[in-house]
């Protein structure tokens, strides 16, 4: 299901470590699309068509790191107000939201939540929970997709 070369060799723990690191990166990427999304579907709807090419191409470019570098200090609320009114479909931004919550949850609770399950050393819940791993992390492959397909026919619309 996953790509790395020693994940059949991994432990149970380590799977789930490796997969919540993949899930962050996941997290990120899908974050940096959609706010190139939310840019490029702001240029298109409300461009100045004086404003065409490089020159704003590379603005937009350049509003995008800076987006995504204020994005990161904000709240987990906050971050999800962020997206509302990107021109995201509701499917996009509902998994966009769930996924962010899900990701907050990685990255503070996760262990201390299922820590009493995992010292069962029960094999079936650690497959439950890489099984829910790897299908969050399917549903971010398809969702950081589908941002990137968007924005590229935004530009195509935008630029030609």
């Amino acid at each position: 299901m996953t790509g790395h070369f020693l994940y059949k060799s991994m432990t149970y723990l380590e799977r789930i470590t490796y997969l919540i690191g993949n899930n962050d990166a996941l997290v990120s990427y899908c974050v940096s699309h959609a706010i190139h999304f939310k840019i490029s579907f702001k240029t298109v709807f409300e461009a100045d068509p004086v404003t065409k090419g490089a020159e704003k191409e590379a603005a937009d470019a350049a509003l995008a790191e800076e987006e995504l570098k204020r994005f990161a200090s904000l709240s987990l609320n906050d971050k999800i107000s962020y997206f509302e009114d990107a021109g995201l479909s509701k499917k996009a931004f509902d998994r966009l939201k769930e996924s962010l919550v899900f990701n907050e949850t990685l990255r503070t609770t996760y262990f201390k939540e299922n820590g009493p399950l995992f010292e069962r050393e029960d094999p079936k819940i650690y497959e439950d929970k890489v099984r829910e791993l790897e299908e969050r992390n399917e549903v971010l492959n398809q969702l950081n997709v589908y941002l990137v397909k968007e924005t590229e026919k935004l530009l195509r619309k935008y630029y030609g």
